[in-house]
Protein backbone atom coordinates (compact mmCIF):
# COMPACT_ATOMS: atom_id res chain seq x y z
CA UNK A 1 0.00 0.00 0.00
CA UNK A 2 1.60 3.63 -0.66
CA UNK A 3 2.36 5.66 1.93
CA UNK A 4 1.36 9.08 2.39
CA UNK A 5 4.05 11.98 3.53
CA UNK A 6 0.87 13.85 4.21
CA UNK A 7 -0.42 11.49 7.00
CA UNK A 8 3.06 11.60 9.01
CA UNK A 9 1.49 9.22 11.55
CA UNK A 10 0.41 6.42 8.91
CA UNK A 11 3.52 6.78 7.02
CA UNK A 12 5.90 6.13 10.60
CA UNK A 13 2.86 2.73 11.32
CA UNK A 14 3.25 1.86 7.93
CA UNK A 15 6.36 1.85 6.21
CA UNK A 16 8.95 2.00 9.72
CA UNK A 17 6.50 -0.78 12.31
CA UNK A 18 5.42 2.09 14.99
CA UNK A 19 2.22 1.28 16.72
CA UNK A 20 0.02 4.28 16.72
CA UNK A 21 0.53 5.76 20.18
CA UNK A 22 4.19 5.55 19.09
CA UNK A 23 3.65 7.36 16.24
CA UNK A 24 1.79 10.25 17.72
CA UNK A 25 4.05 10.02 20.78
CA UNK A 26 7.21 10.74 18.15
CA UNK A 27 5.50 13.62 16.52
CA UNK A 28 4.73 15.15 19.95
CA UNK A 29 8.23 15.28 20.86
CA UNK A 30 8.97 16.85 17.64
CA UNK A 31 5.85 19.87 18.45
CA UNK A 32 8.42 20.60 21.55
CA UNK A 33 6.90 18.08 24.14
CA UNK A 34 9.42 16.59 26.64
CA UNK A 35 7.55 15.05 29.35
CA UNK A 36 5.34 12.19 29.41
CA UNK A 37 2.35 14.75 30.66
CA UNK A 38 3.11 16.80 27.83
CA UNK A 39 3.44 13.95 25.37
CA UNK A 40 -0.10 12.57 26.71
CA UNK A 41 -1.41 16.47 25.63
CA UNK A 42 0.34 17.07 22.22
CA UNK A 43 0.18 13.49 21.13
CA UNK A 44 -3.28 12.54 22.80
CA UNK A 45 -1.80 9.58 24.08
CA UNK A 46 -3.37 8.17 27.33
CA UNK A 47 -1.16 9.05 29.89
CA UNK A 48 -0.94 5.52 31.56
CA UNK A 49 0.79 4.67 27.88
CA UNK A 50 2.89 7.29 27.84
CA UNK A 51 6.09 5.72 29.39
CA UNK A 52 5.99 2.27 28.05
CA UNK A 53 5.66 4.25 24.76
CA UNK A 54 8.69 6.15 25.18
CA UNK A 55 10.26 3.54 26.61
CA UNK A 56 9.63 1.33 23.61
CA UNK A 57 10.83 4.72 20.91
CA UNK A 58 13.74 4.82 23.06
CA UNK A 59 14.26 1.27 22.43
CA UNK A 60 13.94 1.91 18.48
CA UNK A 61 16.27 4.36 18.24
CA UNK A 62 13.76 7.28 18.11
CA UNK A 63 14.15 9.06 21.82
CA UNK A 64 17.06 9.84 23.97
CA UNK A 65 16.95 10.57 27.41
CA UNK A 66 18.25 13.52 29.36
CA UNK A 67 18.07 14.09 32.56
CA UNK A 68 14.39 13.97 33.14
CA UNK A 69 13.44 15.49 29.63
CA UNK A 70 12.69 12.92 26.43
CA UNK A 71 14.22 14.57 23.34
CA UNK A 72 13.39 13.30 20.23
CA UNK A 73 16.35 12.00 17.48
CA UNK A 74 16.52 14.31 14.34
CA UNK A 75 14.00 12.23 11.77
CA UNK A 76 16.88 12.01 9.23
CA UNK A 77 18.69 9.91 11.41
CA UNK A 78 16.21 7.75 13.52
CA UNK A 79 14.40 6.48 10.22
CA UNK A 80 17.28 5.61 8.57
CA UNK A 81 18.93 4.28 11.82
CA UNK A 82 15.20 2.07 11.83
CA UNK A 83 15.54 0.92 8.20
CA UNK A 84 19.05 -0.53 9.10
CA UNK A 85 17.20 -2.01 12.29
CA UNK A 86 15.09 -3.93 9.47
CA UNK A 87 18.15 -4.83 7.80
CA UNK A 88 19.26 -6.38 10.07
CA UNK A 89 16.78 -8.20 11.36
CA UNK A 90 16.18 -9.91 7.73
CA UNK A 91 20.03 -10.77 8.00
CA UNK A 92 19.35 -12.57 11.18
CA UNK A 93 16.26 -14.25 10.38
CA UNK A 94 17.83 -15.38 7.21
CA UNK A 95 20.95 -17.03 8.39
CA UNK A 96 18.61 -18.44 11.04
CA UNK A 97 16.31 -19.79 8.09
CA UNK A 98 19.31 -21.40 6.49
CA UNK A 99 20.99 -22.84 9.34
CA UNK A 100 17.56 -24.09 10.19
CA UNK A 101 16.94 -25.61 6.68
CA UNK A 102 19.96 -27.36 6.48
CA UNK A 103 19.14 -28.96 9.96
CA UNK A 104 16.11 -30.08 8.34
CA UNK A 105 17.26 -31.63 5.56
CA UNK A 106 19.38 -33.70 6.97
CA UNK A 107 16.12 -35.38 8.72
CA UNK A 108 13.36 -34.69 6.34
CA UNK A 109 13.05 -36.93 3.59
CA UNK A 110 10.16 -37.46 0.85
CA UNK A 111 9.69 -41.06 -0.16
CA UNK A 112 10.06 -42.04 -3.70
CA UNK A 113 6.96 -41.72 -5.98
CA UNK A 114 5.84 -43.88 -8.38
CA UNK A 115 6.87 -42.45 -11.59
CA UNK A 116 4.44 -41.63 -14.07
CA UNK A 117 4.65 -40.73 -17.81
CA UNK A 118 1.67 -38.21 -17.02
CA UNK A 119 1.41 -35.48 -14.46
CA UNK A 120 0.10 -32.67 -13.95
CA UNK A 121 -0.73 -30.20 -10.18
CA UNK A 122 -2.48 -26.40 -9.85
CA UNK A 123 -0.15 -24.42 -7.99
CA UNK A 124 -2.10 -21.94 -5.94
CA UNK A 125 -0.15 -18.70 -5.00
CA UNK A 126 3.09 -17.76 -5.90
CA UNK A 127 5.48 -18.80 -3.63
CA UNK A 128 4.56 -22.32 -4.94
CA UNK A 129 4.60 -21.59 -8.49
CA UNK A 130 8.91 -19.82 -7.36
CA UNK A 131 9.35 -23.31 -5.87
CA UNK A 132 8.66 -25.06 -8.72
CA UNK A 133 10.01 -22.63 -11.03
CA UNK A 134 13.38 -23.16 -9.44
CA UNK A 135 12.80 -27.39 -9.22
CA UNK A 136 12.47 -26.98 -13.04
CA UNK A 137 15.86 -24.64 -13.66
CA UNK A 138 17.70 -26.91 -11.33
CA UNK A 139 17.34 -29.82 -13.71
CA UNK A 140 17.27 -28.27 -17.00
CA UNK A 141 19.52 -27.44 -19.62
CA UNK A 142 17.42 -24.99 -22.01
CA UNK A 143 14.05 -23.14 -20.74
CA UNK A 144 12.28 -20.84 -22.65
CA UNK A 145 9.51 -18.41 -21.26
CA UNK A 146 6.66 -16.16 -21.96
CA UNK A 147 6.21 -13.71 -19.42
CA UNK A 148 3.27 -11.24 -19.10
CA UNK A 149 1.46 -10.72 -15.77
CA UNK A 150 4.23 -12.56 -14.08
CA UNK A 151 6.41 -9.64 -15.05
CA UNK A 152 4.86 -8.18 -11.84
CA UNK A 153 6.85 -10.53 -9.72
CA UNK A 154 9.85 -9.83 -11.65
CA UNK A 155 12.34 -9.51 -8.43
CA UNK A 156 11.47 -12.98 -6.74
CA UNK A 157 11.88 -14.93 -10.23
CA UNK A 158 15.02 -12.90 -10.81
CA UNK A 159 16.64 -13.77 -7.24
CA UNK A 160 16.24 -17.43 -8.11
CA UNK A 161 17.39 -16.93 -11.84
CA UNK A 162 20.78 -15.88 -10.13
CA UNK A 163 20.59 -18.60 -7.98
CA UNK A 164 20.54 -21.63 -10.00
CA UNK A 165 22.46 -19.92 -12.99
CA UNK A 166 25.07 -19.21 -10.84
CA UNK A 167 25.52 -23.57 -10.11
CA UNK A 168 25.43 -24.64 -13.63
CA UNK A 169 25.31 -23.60 -17.38
CA UNK A 170 21.91 -23.19 -18.98
CA UNK A 171 20.19 -21.33 -21.99
CA UNK A 172 17.51 -19.70 -20.39
CA UNK A 173 15.01 -17.71 -23.03
CA UNK A 174 11.92 -15.46 -22.55
CA UNK A 175 9.56 -13.56 -24.10
CA UNK A 176 8.23 -10.28 -23.11
CA UNK A 177 5.56 -8.40 -24.54
CA UNK A 178 7.14 -4.72 -26.28
CA UNK A 179 5.07 -2.52 -23.59
CA UNK A 180 7.07 -4.10 -20.23
CA UNK A 181 9.79 -1.95 -19.74
CA UNK A 182 12.97 -3.81 -17.35
CA UNK A 183 15.53 -1.03 -15.92
CA UNK A 184 18.71 -0.88 -16.33
CA UNK A 185 20.00 -2.81 -13.21
CA UNK A 186 17.87 -5.76 -13.71
CA UNK A 187 18.82 -6.10 -17.90
CA UNK A 188 22.38 -6.19 -16.75
CA UNK A 189 21.57 -8.96 -14.17
CA UNK A 190 19.73 -10.89 -16.58
CA UNK A 191 23.02 -10.24 -19.06
CA UNK A 192 25.07 -11.34 -16.65
CA UNK A 193 23.43 -14.60 -16.07
CA UNK A 194 23.25 -15.11 -20.16
CA UNK A 195 19.72 -14.59 -20.07
CA UNK A 196 18.25 -14.02 -23.50
CA UNK A 197 15.69 -11.54 -23.95
CA UNK A 198 13.58 -11.01 -27.32
CA UNK A 199 10.11 -9.03 -27.31
CA UNK A 200 7.30 -9.24 -29.25
CA UNK A 201 3.27 -7.58 -29.26
CA UNK A 202 1.32 -10.41 -29.02
CA UNK A 203 2.08 -12.14 -25.65
CA UNK A 204 -0.92 -13.56 -24.45
CA UNK A 205 0.09 -15.86 -21.44
CA UNK A 206 2.54 -16.84 -18.81
CA UNK A 207 4.24 -19.45 -20.18
CA UNK A 208 7.70 -21.83 -19.05
CA UNK A 209 8.89 -25.29 -21.23
CA UNK A 210 11.73 -26.75 -20.30
CA UNK A 211 14.23 -29.61 -22.12
CA UNK A 212 12.60 -31.90 -19.46
CA UNK A 213 8.93 -31.73 -20.88
CA UNK A 214 8.32 -29.52 -17.83
CA UNK A 215 5.54 -27.20 -18.60
CA UNK A 216 3.93 -24.22 -16.47
CA UNK A 217 1.08 -22.09 -17.62
CA UNK A 218 -0.08 -19.33 -15.49
CA UNK A 219 -3.82 -18.84 -15.23
CA UNK A 220 -5.76 -15.72 -14.10
CA UNK A 221 -7.01 -16.04 -10.44
CA UNK A 222 -10.31 -14.43 -10.42
CA UNK A 223 -10.37 -13.56 -7.35
CA UNK A 224 -7.16 -10.70 -7.65
CA UNK A 225 -5.56 -8.82 -10.10
CA UNK A 226 -2.20 -8.73 -7.27
CA UNK A 227 0.70 -10.85 -8.64
CA UNK A 228 1.05 -12.83 -5.30
CA UNK A 229 -2.34 -14.71 -5.73
CA UNK A 230 -1.37 -15.78 -9.05
CA UNK A 231 -2.45 -19.62 -9.94
CA UNK A 232 -0.41 -22.15 -12.54
CA UNK A 233 -0.88 -25.18 -14.23
CA UNK A 234 2.18 -27.82 -13.97
CA UNK A 235 2.10 -30.59 -16.49
CA UNK A 236 5.16 -32.87 -17.46
CA UNK A 237 4.23 -34.35 -20.39
CA UNK A 238 6.41 -35.43 -23.47
CA UNK A 239 4.32 -34.82 -26.61
CA UNK A 240 3.00 -31.59 -24.78
CA UNK A 241 5.95 -30.09 -24.10
CA UNK A 242 7.82 -30.85 -27.20
CA UNK A 243 4.70 -29.23 -29.10
CA UNK A 244 5.17 -25.96 -27.15
CA UNK A 245 8.77 -26.11 -27.44
CA UNK A 246 8.50 -26.25 -31.10
CA UNK A 247 6.01 -23.41 -31.08
CA UNK A 248 7.71 -21.10 -28.65
CA UNK A 249 10.85 -21.87 -30.84
CA UNK A 250 9.43 -20.46 -33.90
CA UNK A 251 7.73 -17.17 -32.38
CA UNK A 252 11.71 -16.73 -30.57
CA UNK A 253 13.11 -16.77 -34.48
CA UNK A 254 10.41 -14.18 -35.30
CA UNK A 255 10.87 -11.79 -32.71
CA UNK A 256 12.81 -8.93 -32.01
CA UNK A 257 15.88 -8.48 -29.82
CA UNK A 258 15.47 -6.63 -26.22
Amino acid sequence: MPVSAKDPVAALKDAFKLSLYEAKAYLALLQGASDPKSVARLGRVPLPRVYDTLRSLEAKGFVVRSGEAHVPVKPEIALEGRIQQFESEHQTGKALRIKAKDQLLQSLRMQPRENHEREIAMLGGINNIANKFSEVLARSKTVILTVKKAFEARNLFLRYLASESSKEKRRIRILMPTNLKISKEEATLLANLGVEIRIRDDILLDLMVSDTDDVMVGVPDPLSEEPYHAIAIWTKNSSFAKSLRGSLDDLWEKSKNA
